[in-house]
């Protein structure tokens, strides 16, 4: 995918020649166990950009930070502060800081760009923000919750554009990307009592994390004994009539989606003899397997 080029504007009288390959990335690396960095030079500042969490679940929130340094002797004021992020990533409100403090911000969900990002901007103009040599250079931070309709799996942009008194600086897709991770989900059978060889009982799974609609597999040991759908309380109930008596067990089966990883919940069932004077059927013993 062809992003925009990235380009930092210069104070007037600087040497055309400078306008030419002057964006030198240094490289990116992990900054912690789930956080990511990256860190890139354009003219005489270096950026570096961490997300607290490059693999986040739906929900979950993540913290964006971007520090500039100054390397010459030129003292820069910043003006303004845009962070791009792709738009299922939702502004938290009053998350935007600069040096600690907050500001509010202006938030344009979508730009409608391609590949489509929405921005959160910061403004001053009393000179607060100064990006000066040998002292610690402004950091701007914000939070954005991961949204369910984020894309699993794939690589979301993040960047960042800014103005100065020396120029303008575009970088709405240096990243670092963000990948939302599936959900996790656990799937768990409900306690049965009163089965009976040849009598109908129904059945019922409850799937965290599943959305409505998604299909559920019910097996009697390894003989699929039929399929339900979640509904909006994440269950799936399904009529089974036991063939055989005795300890029973019951498998339900969440293959997973685009969205959610599959799970699968175990269950052993007391099943009765249908003859005269056989029993009512135990609760059995249940149990789940965790999806990962």
């Amino acid at each position: 995918m062809a992003f925009r080029s990235t380009k930092r504007g210069i104070a007037v009288g600087a040497a055309t020649s400078l306008a030419m390959g002057a964006l030198a990335l240094i490289g990116t690396g992990v900054a912690g166990a789930d956080s990511t960095s990256i860190t890139w030079n354009d003219y005489y500042t270096t950026f570096t950009r961490t997300v607290s969490n490059a693999t986040p679940a739906a929900g979950e929130t993540i913290t964006v930070t971007t520090t500039f340094k100054r390397t010459d002797s030129k003292v820069e004021t910043i003006t303004s502060v845009s962070d791009t992020h792709a738009p299922c990533l939702t502004y938290v409100p009053d998350s935007a800081t600069m040096n600690g403090i907050h500001f509010d911000a202006v938030v344009v969900p979508d730009r409608d760009t391609n590949p489509r990002t929405g921005t959160a901007t910061i403004t001053d103009n009393t000179g607060a923000w100064v990006n000066k040599q040998n002292v610690p250079g402004p950091v701007f931070s914000v939070q954005y919750k991961v949204g369910t309709d984020c894309a699993r799996g794939t690589a979301l942009v993040t960047g960042l554009d800014y103005n100065g008194s020396l120029g303008a600086g575009y970088y709405g897709y240096q990243g670092p990307s963000v990948t939302a991770g599936k959900n996790a989900t656990t799937t768990t059978i409900a306690p049965v009592a009163g089965a009976v060889v040849g009598k109908p009982i129904a059945l019922t799974a409850t799937v965290s994390g599943g959305a409505v609609g998604n299909p559920v597999k019910f097996y009697d040991d390894t003989t699929v004994i039929g399929q339900g759908t979640l509904d909006a309380n994440g269950t799936a109930t399904l009529t089974w009539t036991p063939a055989t008596a005795g300890e029973r067990p019951i498998t339900v089966e969440f293959a997973g989606t685009t969205l959610a990883n599959g799970s699968v919940g175990n269950a052993t069932v007391s099943v009765a003899s249908g003859g005269i004077g056989g029993g009512t059927g135990g609760t059995g013993s249940l149990g789940n397997l965790f999806g990962s």
